[in-house]
């Protein structure tokens, strides 16, 4: 659980970078920060998915909570992401 914020940056960090590195999305196709708010919209887990696997698969209770927990703080993590890098991409364009 204490990872699960610094993980949470760095996925959406990596994906950022993958967006404008690796497909070569210059500034004016894709800002950083809207690069960042597509990364973070990505790196939200479903947690009913993760949920139905352990299910499938048997697990404890204790595991199934953990990973519920660990889903719920993902989740308010990337509203907190979300908020931040709407803000700075911002998206409206002029008309």
């Amino acid at each position: 659980m204490i990872l699960a914020i610094p993980v949470f940056f760095i996925n959406l960090v990596i994906l950022a970078c993958i967006l404008k590195l690796v497909f070569g999305y210059d500034s004016m196709e894709l800002s950083w920060p809207a690069a960042l708010l597509l990364g973070t919209i990505v790196s939200i887990t479903d947690a009913c998915e993760v949920v139905e696997v352990i299910e499938k698969l048997g697990l404890s209770d204790k595991f199934r909570t953990l990973c519920e927990l660990e889903a719920l703080l993902n989740d308010g993590t990337g509203i907190i992401f979300f908020i931040l890098f709407s803000d700075m991409a911002d998206l409206t364009h002029p008309a």
